[in-house]
């Protein structure tokens, strides 16, 4: 691991937490973040994969669009995620009914200008707007005949954008330097015209005319090696501060109301309080470091703290990152999307100022985990009694575990009766222990009556203590079968050696998340010709560019010569 992973105990006070939400799919085609809808997207090459990013909750197997051939620049669904705008070139964009499948397009004129993206908006008088080089046309999306209807056109010379689902603001850059600035406002309120403004930059010996990029509408002056931070208002933009960097290549977060300016070439970050008046860094510059899962979401006494180095084979800034508004880091070299997070203990204890740091901890946000959160007012939450309470007398309890299932039945009673759902983990070592009591007809009977709550964490147990009783792992396929996780029913059939059984599965619930070498290195252990060219037929037929892929051609080279 290269640049600013660290070690164990290593001081920062910024990370990202591991694991990321990881985009692995063989033949996916780019990674795209939607983040009115907040989805990480990876098309193929005849579908539309994508992640909802939730906090707090694992990412399974993407869901998926089917949608046509073709090349993909970028994709935004609609904000009732009942249509999907798929930008084709740039002077064409699709736009697909997710019901019915039929499309319309929406082409520019290929001689005079191009289409630089285009979004969704919640504003009473349309729907989408596509943003060309020409300016902005403002159009309504008709679900029910499927066409677009031209609402409004607002004609300037445009070089480039910049568009947040959060503030519901556009910036379009036009100008020779690109200096020069139009934003507006697309929200359920309405369309607000913001004032015309112009970022002024220094000028350097070697380039009297810098022009500005996209990538700088946050790093406007290399040549002073400042970073100036604006204020938007209906009538006037204002220059709020101008900080200092330290770096050639920076990017900006923003973590709860921390501005993180990440100095690249450094491999550190600096963290800024925009409710300071001084804007006074809040920390010292160190490096962003990989941390380990909470220990309160893991069912093992792991500690929170630790560095999960070994996990993560890239590195930290490498040329793979783009950091997403505002908390995002999509690292599309590795396929990965990671979330930053401040560690506020380590701020606090690196200062010695306390009015100001109690000031600064004051501002921040509640952890959800904390104690006295939630609406029953209990003193100790679920998942922190089973961490700290279960789990520790689980590791330590010799003999019969009669006792412990009781009072975890008893637990789980109470918490049901005050209104608290149980973290999985409670069912997961409910099963556990009745396996270990050989109690396997009351693991049926509580599946059954719900007793033991369906997850994907129990279903996978139940599979695993299945290993010595075929009927509880029955139960757990079963239970992966009805909760749609259909990604991980097609594995567990392909463990099971059900290599047919899980393409008839596969074909009906269109799972393209599974790689075709399990299901061929399945055919080949069976020695058998029909089911090698069976498998075969059915990647060519169900995955059109597997014929391009090297699977294809050493398991056809098989299956010749098994011939």
């Amino acid at each position: 691991m290269q640049g600013g992973l660290g070690t164990p105990g290593a001081l920062s006070h910024a990370y990202i937490q591991h694991p990321p939400l990881r985009c692995d799919i063989p033949d996916i085609r780019g990674l795209f973040y939607d983040d009115a809808n907040k989805f990480l997207i990876a098309p193929t090459a005849d579908r539309i994969l994508y992640w909802k990013i939730v906090p707090s909750a694992p990412a399974g197997p993407p869901n998926s669009d089917p949608v046509n051939q073709g090349p993909v620049l970028s994709v935004r669904y609609s904000l009732d995620q009942k249509a999907i705008g798929i930008q084709r070139s740039k002077h064409e964009v699709e736009f697909r009914n997710r019901e019915t499948g039929e499309t319309c397009i929406k082409k520019c004129r290929a001689d005079t200008e191009t289409i630089l993206g285009f979004f969704w908006t919640d504003c009473p008088t349309c729907d989408v707007i596509l943003v060309k080089t020409s300016g902005l046309d403002l159009l309504a999306y008709e679900a029910q005949s499927n066409a677009l209807r031209m609402v409004d056109s607002k004609k300037f010379n445009v070089s480039w954008y910049l568009y947040t689902h959060e503030s519901r603001m556009i910036l379009l850059a036009s100008g020779m330097q690109c200096t020069l600035f139009t934003g507006y406002q697309f929200s359920a309120g309405g369309i607000v015209k913001l004032p015309k403004f112009e970022m002024l930059m220094s000028k350097s010996e070697a380039n009297n005319k810098p022009v500005l990029a996209v990538d700088d509408v946050h790093i406007l002056d290399r040549i002073n090696m400042s970073l100036n931070l604006y204020r938007f208002y209906c009538d006037a933009v204002v220059q709020q501060c101008t900080l200092p960097t330290y770096s050639s290549r920076i990017a900006v977060s923003a973590v709860d109301n921390i501005v993180m300016v990440h100095q690249i070439d450094a491999k550190v970050v600096i963290l800024y309080d925009v409710f300071l008046d001084s804007y006074a860094p809040v920390s010292a510059p160190l490096p962003l470091l990989v941390r380990g899962l909470p220990s309160n979401s893991r069912q093992t006494t792991q500690t929170g703290d630790s560095q999960s180095g070994s996990a993560y084979d890239g590195t930290i800034y490498g040329e793979g990152w783009n950091f997403l508004v505002p908390d995002l880091i999509c690292d599309t070299e590795n396929g990965l999307l990671w979330k930053l997070h401040l560690d506020l203990e380590a701020i606090a204890a690196s200062s010695s100022d306390a009015p100001l740091i109690l000031e600064f901890l004051q501002r921040r946000k509640c952890d959800p985990s904390m104690p006295g959160q939630h609406a029953a007012s209990v003193a100790i939450s679920p998942a922190e009694m089973f961490q700290s309470v279960f789990a520790l007398v689980e590791d330590e309890m010799m003999g019969d575990p009669g006792y412990l299932i009781a009072v975890i039945m008893e637990f789980l009673r109470s918490a049901s009766k005050a209104g608290l759902k149980a973290p999985p983990n409670f069912y997961v070592m409910m099963a556990t222990l009745l396996a270990r009591s050989n109690r396997y007809a009351e693991i049926a009977l509580f599946v059954s009556n719900k007793i033991l709550e369906p997850s994907k964490e129990l279903a996978v147990q139940l599979m695993e203590l299945g290993q010595q009783h075929l009927l509880t792992r029955k139960l757990g396929m079963d239970m992966l079968r009805e909760r749609g996780l259909h990604h991980d029913y097609v594995t567990a059939l392909l463990q099971d050696g059900y290599f047919l059984e899980a393409l008839r599965y596969a074909r009906k619930y269109k799972v393209i998340t599974v790689h075709p070498a399990l299901f061929l290195e399945k055919a080949v252990a069976k020695n058998s010709v029909q089911s090698l060219a069976a498998v075969l037929s059915f990647f060519c037929e169900f995955t059109p560019s597997f014929k391009t892929t090297s699977d294809f051609g050493r398991y056809r080279h098989i299956l010749s010569e098994m011939v």
